[in-house]
C-alpha cells in the first residue's frame, strides 16, 4: 500500500482498543481548513450481547486495507479495523455523527471505543495531541 492509500485508510470510522477503560482528551495544535474529528454518539455503548467467539469467522480473510461492511450493530463491535462509512451511516444514521473543528486549542474528551475518525484538511495541517486516562498504566516511548 503506497502512503496515499495508507493516508485515505487511516480516515475512516474506527474503534480504539487502547486500555480495559479509558477516555482521551484531544487539544487541537493549529488551524486547518476542514480536518474536523467525527465521533458517533452513542456507538461506546455494548452489551454482553456485543462480543461472541464468533470474531474471527465473521472478520475471516478481510486485509489491512480492507473496510469491514458490518450487517448488525453487533457486528461493529466485532472489527477491530476500519469500517465502511456508508454500512454505519445505514445502521446508526446521520444523527449520530458530532463533528469537532479543529481550531487551535479546541479541546475534547471521548471514550474513543465509540467509532470515531478524523478528516483530512482542504488546507493546512491538522494537529493534534491526545492524553490518555486509563485503568492500566500505559507506556509510551
Amino acid at each position: 500500500m503506497d502512503e496515499k492509500e495508507l493516508s485515505d485508510y487511516a480516515f475512516s470510522y474506527h474503534r480504539d482498543y487502547d486500555n480495559t477503560k479509558w477516555l482521551k482528551i484531544f487539544v487541537s495544535l493549529g488551524d486547518a481548513c476542514g480536518g474536523e474529528h467525527e465521533y458517533m454518539s452513542g456507538t461506546h455503548i455494548q452489551t454482553k450481547a456485543d462480543f461472541a467467539d464468533d470474531y474471527g469467522i465473521r472478520t475471516h480473510g478481510l486485509r489491512f486495507e480492507d473496510t469491514f461492511k458490518a450487517k448488525t450493530i453487533y457486528e461493529t463491535h466485532l472489527y477491530s479495523g476500519r469500517h465502511d462509512d456508508e454500512t454505519l451511516h445505514g445502521l446508526y444514521g446521520d444523527k449520530v455523527v458530532v463533528r469537532f473543528p479543529s481550531t487551535t486549542g479546541f479541546c475534547w474528551m471521548e471514550d474513543t471505543y465509540g467509532l470515531h475518525r478524523g478528516n483530512p484538511p482542504l488546507s493546512g495541517t491538522r494537529h493534534l495531541i491526545a492524553f490518555l486516562i486509563g485503568q492500566i498504566p500505559v507506556r509510551y516511548s
